[in-house]
């Protein structure tokens, strides 16, 4: 079933984006193999996100690394050290509104006063309790993604009855959380949280089934990219990984989603503007 995606008005800081009327492109600049004794290099950073510009990307977001290194969950000055070299440089040479995926307030914070538009929380502003307050005073967009557990409680998880039902609740519940900080509705967006506490088939019920968050009445993004369960070898091939990025954009797209976070950005592109025409059709 195809679902026709309500409209919203996304306020960024200085920028709104209308969300329904096409389907926008985060792409995704990963700095999380970068470290541990190489030094990142901001130039090539920046002709990478250049090069996603130009291959349709609407908004980049920067990848500092995984959210949790072992049991321990990654911290602001291991996440900064990657990220600020890079935002300096970003600042005054990329026009496309920038994202960063941290749960760190002190990250936020800094990233914000080097013109990050977007705060991508993987946490539902459940591990800061001062992140919120952060993004509030920033103005910034807001990304709540869903998150299960943690990382190292992952493999112990037990199956749900109803899995996206109880991501809604767990939405519902950060959207109380950033509405008591005094966020405006109008900057989050919502994300599912593919593979974040979810296996295997998990994943693709929750992609069949994701016209069912469209009632929180938030704008939604999914990132159908690089995760494991899209392919059957986590030793994929490029073709292999930009196909099944395609595809499950394609089916995200159709289940309500407005934006599709991927690393694929030309081939996923194609075929959200492809996918887009049935909306057209349905107008």
């Amino acid at each position: 079933m195809i679902v026709q995606r309500q409209r919203y008005d996304w306020r960024i800081r200085d920028r709104s984006f209308t969300l329904g009327s096409r389907t926008l492109i985060m792409g995704v600049v990963s700095l999380e193999n970068e470290g541990e004794g190489k030094r990142i290099d901001p130039g090539l950073v920046l002709d990478k996100a250049r090069e996603l510009e130009r291959q349709g990307a609407d908004l980049i977001e920067l990848h500092a690394g995984p959210i949790y290194i072992g049991s321990r969950p990654l911290s602001a000055d291991e996440e900064l050290r990657k990220l600020v070299p890079v935002l300096r440089k970003l600042r005054h040479n990329l026009d496309t509104p920038v994202s960063i995926n941290t749960y760190n307030a002190a990250t936020a914070e800094r990233a914000v006063e080097l013109g990050v538009q977007i705060i991508n929380d993987v946490s539902g502003l459940a591990f800061d309790a001062k992140l919120a307050g952060v993004i509030n005073q920033s103005n910034v967009g807001l990304i709540l993604t869903h998150l299960r557990g943690t990382p190292d409680t992952w493999k112990r998880l037990p199956a749900l009855p109803d899995l996206v039902a109880t991501i809604g609740r767990d939405m519902v519940s950060s959207l109380a959380r950033a509405r008591r900080a005094g966020i405006d509705r109008r900057r989050i967006v919502i994300d599912p949280g593919l593979e974040l506490g979810k296996r295997g088939l998990e994943n693709f019920r929750v992609l069949t089934q994701l016209d069912r968050l469209g009632q929180l009445q938030q704008p939604i993004l999914v990132s159908p990219s690089r995760k494991r369960f899209m392919t059957e070898s986590v030793r994929a091939s490029d073709a292999e990984w930009t196909l099944a990025a395609a595809a499950l954009s394609t089916i995200a797209i159709y289940g309500g989603a407005h934006i599709v976070r991927v690393h694929e950005v030309e081939a996923v592109a194609q075929a959200a503007k492809a996918a887009d025409r049935v909306f057209e059709l349905e107008n």
